[in-house]
């Protein structure tokens, strides 16, 4: 099962950013176990796809955040797309 996240990229100016380049979505899932333990930083298995108007998806496999924490964090290549 898939979890689908939906965001919006935005400029700098606070508009949103249409047909956004160079999308990647990355993550890290940790358990409270991990006690502050270096942690690989992953990409999806899945691509990050706008579905209108600046809004973006990602999909998530439940595999990939069957963790007590997911920080997640997507990036574009666009110059002035606020990170």
């Amino acid at each position: 099962m898939n979890t689908r996240l939906l965001f919006p990229i935005i400029d700098m100016n606070g508009d949103p950013v249409l047909s956004a380049a160079g999308i990647d979505g990355k993550y890290t899932s940790y358990d409270s176990s991990d006690h502050g333990a270096d942690l690989p930083v992953l990409s999806s298995v899945h691509e990050t796809i706008e579905v209108g108007n600046g809004i973006y998806r990602l999909d998530i496999q439940a595999a990939e955040i069957n963790r007590d924490y997911t920080l997640i964090k997507v990036t574009s290549t666009i110059p002035n797309a606020k990170q």
